[in-house]
């Protein structure tokens, strides 16, 4: 008569614990699909960036059609000179380049200063990155009021 109690009481322990601990996944799930969206709200760049765009770049047939030497600017820190630009106005820098970006997140601009050097950062926010890339077109406007030239390095 012993055993058939201590099996109740250790099933019961079981499955309340059990219970217990899938509530907890599940709220944790719930803050994680929650992050994405959360994160985008309360992101906030550099004050000096005035305007982020991502705007149509290339189709995948210019893709197919460009030859290797170019398609290696498209993943790299360095600027193609025939297809990207950077120009600097009075109190204002203008940027804009190529690059690969996975579909489906929503991305915002930002960029950080060290030394001479201007990092420009696309920052993605999602829940879910899709496989199929597009060389889509990325454009910059910062504020630099002190007119200073900068080592730029795009963001990939």
């Amino acid at each position: 008569m012993k055993h058939p109690i201590i099996i109740i009481i250790i099933l019961l322990t079981f499955f309340s614990c059990n219970e217990k601990k899938s509530n907890s996944i599940q709220k944790e799930y719930e803050t994680v699909q929650e992050t994405a969206a959360e994160a985008a709200k309360k992101f906030k760049p550099n004050k000096n960036l005035i305007d982020f765009k991502i705007g149509k770049g290339l189709s995948e047939d210019e893709v197919s059609k460009l030859q290797e030497e170019q398609l290696a600017y498209l993943n790299s820190e360095q600027f193609n000179p025939k297809t990207d630009t950077i120009n600097y106005k009075k109190d204002e820098i203008y940027i804009s380049y190529l690059t690969f970006l996975p579909s489906g997140p929503e991305y915002r601009g930002d960029f950080k200063i060290e030394n001479d050097s201007l990092i420009l950062e696309i920052v993605p926010f999602t829940d879910v990155v899709l496989s199929e890339q597009f060389a889509d077109r990325i454009v910059f406007k910062i504020a630099n009021p002190s007119n200073k030239k900068f080592k730029v390095k795009k963001g990939i």
